[in-house]
């Protein structure tokens, strides 16, 4: 029984091995397609462009990829208090409802002296910013 196996094997080892007669058929290789370059635009505003001095300006910001607001990303805002020598950091909030929104608290600046503001998302390691700002007025 056990050599009738043992042929049996040898036969069908020997019809699937190939022949001389037989042409190889090459391999298709797939060619890369390109794919298109995400779109990234960054938005900045506030809600106040003229404040009077002890008011709240809201900072607002958002990030879009491809015509869609992010949620769930930190948005950094970023301006100069007075009596600090450069901007530094002043809010950090996660970005909900397609937007990131901090606020600014009007004291202490000159009045009709412009106040730049600058908002920054970091994303997939890349730095996003936006700059806005205000001119606070007197009373």
């Amino acid at each position: 029984m056990r050599v009738l196996w043992l042929l049996v094997l040898v036969v069908m080892m020997a019809a699937c091995s190939p022949s001389q007669a037989q042409t190889a058929i090459p391999l298709l290789t797939p060619t890369p397609t390109p794919t298109p370059t995400d779109r990234y635009e960054v938005k900045a505003w506030v809600d106040k462009t003229h404040p009077q001095p002890g008011q709240v300006v809201g900072l607002t910001g958002s990030l879009i990829k491809n015509g869609v607001y992010l949620n769930g990303i930190m948005m950094s805002g970023y301006w100069q208090q007075p009596g600090e020598a450069s901007p530094s950091q002043h809010c950090y909030d996660m970005s909900t409802y397609q937007r990131g929104k901090c606020i600014v608290i009007v004291e202490g600046f000159p009045e009709d002296v412009f106040v730049p503001l600058q908002i920054e998302f970091i994303y997939n390691g890349l730095t996003y910013i936006a700059d806005t700002g205000f001119t606070p007025q007197g009373k």
